[in-house]
C-alpha cells in the first residue's frame, strides 16, 4: 500500500511540474506544450512499468488484470493530445507555406506591373483566400490625407449597395484609434450614429473590421480594410502576413507614383520637342498636334488600351522631331525640292529615332518616329518595310500624318478638303496605307467630313481635348496640355 502511494505521488509530482511549467510560461507555444506532454507521458509510462513489474512479483495475477488496464486510458488521452498538436503544427506549416507562396506571387506581380488596380485586385483576392474573411478593399489617401478614395474592393465590399467609396481620414483614425506606431487595428463594429462608416458597415452585416495602414517613408499613403460578418481574433501569424502584404503594397503604390511622375515628364518633353520643331518649321505649325489628335482618335476608335493610346499620342507628337537636325533653309523652301534636298529631308526619320531612342526603354515610341513614312507596299522610307512588318502604331500615325498634310495649307499649295483627303486615303488602301486601318479611319471620319461639307471650318471640328486625354491615359490628372 505504501509503495502504491509513493509511486502515484511521484507520478502526480511529474504532472504537477508539467502543468506548472505551462502556467508559468503563459504563451507556451505548441512545440513546448508537446515537450511537456511527452515528459508527462514518459514519466507516467516509466512509473507504470516499474509498478507493474513490482506487483507482478508480489501480487496475484487477478490483481494485475483488474487494476492495470485502466492505465491505458490516460496514456491514450496524452497520445491523443500529442496527435492533435502534431496536426495543428502541420496545418500551421501548410498555412505558412501558402502565405509565403502568396507573398512571393504578390512581390513578383508588383515588380512586373505598374497598374495599381490590377495589383490591388490580385492582392486582395489572395488575402481573402488566406485569411478567410468576408471582404477586403484598398484605399489611397488624397494629397493632403483629408480623405481616402477606394481603389479596389473584393468580397462583400465589391459593388455593394452601401457606398464606401470615400472615407474621411479623421473618421477612420478616430474609429480605429490609429497612430503612427502600429499598422494593424481590429475593431468590433457597432451601429454607432457618431460615425457614418460604422453605420454603413453595420448595415452590411459586418461585425469586425481590420485596418492595415500603408506607409511609404513614414508618410501615410492609404490602407487596406478587411471585414468579416463574424467576430474574429487575429493570430500573430495572420498579423505578420497582413503586415508583409502592407509593405509590398506600399512599395507598389510608391513605384506607381514614381512611374506616373516619369510619364508626365515624358509627355511634357514630347510637347516641348514638338513645339521646338514647329518653331523651326513655321509652315507646319500645329501639324504634330493635329497628327497626335487624329492618331489618338483612331487608336481609341480601334479600341486600343490606354497604354497603347498614350504611346500613339507621344509618338505622333514626336514623329517629326528629327527635323530639328535638318537645315532651316531646306525645311522652309517654298518651291520644289531638289533630289539632294529631298534626301536630306528624309533623314529626319533616323534623326528622330536617335533623339527618342535613349528614353525609349520607358515609353516605346521610337518605332513610330522611325517608321511613320514607311508604305504598306514597301516603297516608303527609311527601310522600305512592307505590310505588317511596319509596326502597328506607326501605321496608325502614317495615316493621320498624311491626312493632316493633305488638308493643311502650305505656302506653295492650298490644302484639300476633308472629303477629298478621305478619298485619297481610300484610293491608296493597300499601297501607301494599311487597308484595314485606312477603312477604319474613313469610317471614323464620316461625321467630320459631313460637318466640313456643310461649310464648317477646320477649327470647328472636335478633336481630342485635355480632359479626354486624362480619361484615356489614367485615372489621375495628366499635365496641363493644350490640344
Amino acid at each position: 500500500m505504501a509503495f502504491d502511494i509513493i509511486i502515484h505521488s511521484i507520478n502526480i509530482g511529474f504532472c504537477a511540474v508539467g502543468i506548472y511549467y505551462i502556467l508559468q510560461n503563459g504563451d507556451l507555444g505548441r512545440s513546448r506544450f508537446r515537450f511537456v506532454l511527452l515528459l508527462i507521458l514518459l514519466s507516467f509510462l516509466s512509473i507504470s512499468i516499474f509498478s507493474i513489474g513490482y506487483d507482478f512479483t508480489s501480487r496475484p495475477l487477478f490483481h494485475l488484470l483488474v487494476n492495470y488496464p485502466s492505465i491505458g486510458i490516460p496514456v491514450l488521452l496524452i497520445m491523443d493530445l500529442l496527435l492533435i498538436v502534431q496536426l495543428l503544427n502541420e496545418r500551421d506549416r501548410k498555412t505558412r507555406d501558402r502565405q509565403s507562396s502568396v507573398l512571393q506571387t504578390i512581390s513578383t506581380k508588383i515588380n512586373n506591373m505598374l497598374d495599381l488596380k490590377q495589383i490591388a485586385k490580385s492582392t486582395l483576392e489572395e488575402m481573402l483566400g488566406i485569411l478567410k474573411l468576408g471582404g477586403a478593399s484598398l484605399y489611397l489617401a488624397s494629397e493632403h490625407s483629408e480623405y481616402l478614395e477606394l481603389l479596389w474592393a473584393e468580397g462583400i465590399l465589391y459593388r455593394s449597395d452601401i457606398d464606401l467609396s470615400i472615407l474621411l481620414a479623421k473618421e477612420v483614425f478616430s474609429i480605429f484609434s490609429m497612430t503612427e506606431h502600429d499598422n494593424i487595428y481590429v475593431k468590433e463594429i457597432t451601429g454607432s450614429k457618431e460615425f457614418q462608416m460604422c453605420s454603413k458597415m453595420k448595415d452590411l452585416g459586418i461585425k469586425t473590421a481590420v485596418v492595415v495602414q500603408l506607409r511609404s517613408q513614414h508618410e501615410f499613403i492609404g490602407l487596406t480594410l478587411l471585414v468579416s460578418k463574424e467576430k474574429i481574433e487575429l493570430s500573430p501569424e495572420q498579423k505578420q502576413f497582413m503586415s508583409d502584404i502592407a509593405n509590398w503594397l506600399s512599395v507598389a503604390i510608391r513605384n506607381a507614383k514614381l512611374w506616373e511622375d516619369l510619364r508626365k515628364a515624358y509627355l511634357k518633353i514630347a510637347i516641348s520637342f514638338s513645339k521646338v520643331v514647329e518653331a523651326k518649321d513655321h509652315y507646319t505649325s500645329g501639324h504634330s498636334e493635329n497628327v497626335a489628335s487624329l492618331s489618338v482618335r483612331l487608336a481609341t476608335y480601334l479600341g486600343l488600351s490606354k497604354t497603347e493610346v498614350e504611346k500613339v499620342y507621344i509618338g505622333a507628337r514626336l514623329h517629326d522631331v528629327g527635323k530639328i537636325g535638318i537645315p532651316k533653309a531646306t525645311l522652309n523652301k517654298t518651291g520644289a525640292l531638289a533630289e539632294e534636298e529631298y534626301k536630306i529631308i528624309k533623314e529626319h526619320a533616323y534623326k528622330g529615332y536617335e533623339i527618342t531612342q535613349p528614353i525609349d526603354s520607358m515609353i516605346k515610341i521610337s518605332d513610330i518616329v522611325l517608321y511613320h513614312h514607311e508604305r504598306y507596299d514597301g516603297k516608303g522610307y527609311p527601310l522600305g518595310l512592307s505590310g505588317e512588318r511596319i509596326p502597328f502604331l506607326a501605321r496608325i500615325v502614317a495615316i493621320a500624318d498624311a491626312f493632316d498634310a493633305m488638308t493643311s495649307d502650305r505656302p506653295y499649295r492650298k490644302g484639300i478638303s476633308y472629303k477629298e483627303a478621305v478619298k485619297v486615303i481610300d484610293q491608296n488602301k493597300g499601297t501607301q496605307f494599311d487597308p484595314e486601318l485606312a477603312a477604319n479611319f474613313i469610317e471614323m471620319m464620316k461625321d467630320s467630313v459631313e460637318v466640313m461639307g456643310k461649310g464648317a471650318k477646320r477649327e470647328d471640328i472636335p478633336i481630342v481635348t485635355n480632359n479626354e486625354l486624362t480619361a484615356l491615359f489614367s485615372e489621375s490628372p495628366t499635365p496641363d496640355v493644350e490640344i
